[in-house]
């Protein structure tokens, strides 16, 4: 879980190196994708951990959407949303996916 939530972290890193120095295309795609299959996973499991796969990965998508979206709003009302405050959204995101997650899996007894 821990290579995950790091990966997590050095996928928002590449997204906002990307935004800032290379601004390519296909590498933000690829990071953004890998970006929401990870956290999408964490918030899945975290929330609908008995449910199936296909679902928990389509509730965690939407989770993490919804998340997204309430955190960059709430970064846009306080000043302004930029590549620095769009990465921290990012991270903030990633970190609250990650402990979800580790708070469910202690609460259910599994590793």
């Amino acid at each position: 879980m821990h290579l995950f939530t790091l990966a997590s972290y050095i996928i928002s890193m590449v997204i906002y190196l990307n935004l800032t120095f290379f601004i390519s295309p296909i590498l933000g795609s690829l990071a953004l994708i890998f970006y929401f299959l990870i956290n999408a996973v964490f918030l899945g499991h975290a929330i609908f951990g008995r449910e199936g796969p296909f679902l928990r990965m389509m509730l965690g998508s939407l989770l993490l959407i919804m998340l997204l979206s309430i955190l960059g709003w709430m970064v846009m009302i306080i000043y302004n949303l930029d590549t620095v405050r769009f990465t921290l959204v990012l991270l903030m995101a990633t970190t609250v996916s990650s402990l979800a997650n580790k708070r469910m899996r202690g609460k259910n007894g599994s590793k």
